[in-house]
């Protein structure tokens, strides 16, 4: 219910149609695994923004924090399979400009 007592429609994300995303983008990092680091931001960037244009809500927001978490776990993992000595620790990527991802940000008034 809405704050003045009246039924409020929630869009949020289902648990399918995360799996569906990340999964998208699991084989997109997968087939482009070589990419330059800076590239493959710039797509996550684009993948995360597209589905937070959507689910943009302010009661959606631990899910897509979660959604975003997930996506940089991947990136990470997909990043480690590169070498076979993987130097890639959270402390270091932490530190670096490229390895940021958008955070959700509420775009839509609140239904």
């Amino acid at each position: 219910m809405g704050q003045d007592g009246q039924f409020a429609l929630l869009r949020i994300p289902s648990v399918k149609s995360c799996k569906k995303f990340l999964a998208r983008t699991r084989d997109w990092l997968v087939r482009h695994m070589h990419w330059k680091r800076r590239d493959q931001q710039r797509h996550l960037w684009a993948m995360l923004r597209g589905f937070y244009q959507y689910f943009g809500l302010h009661h959606c927001k631990r899910k897509l924090d979660w959604l975003r978490r997930e996506v940089s776990l991947q990136w990470v993992r997909t990043l480690r399979r590169r070498s076979q000595r993987h130097r890639l620790f959270w402390v270091y990527l932490k530190s670096r400009p490229w390895f940021e991802l958008p955070y959700a940000q509420t775009l839509h008034q609140t239904v």
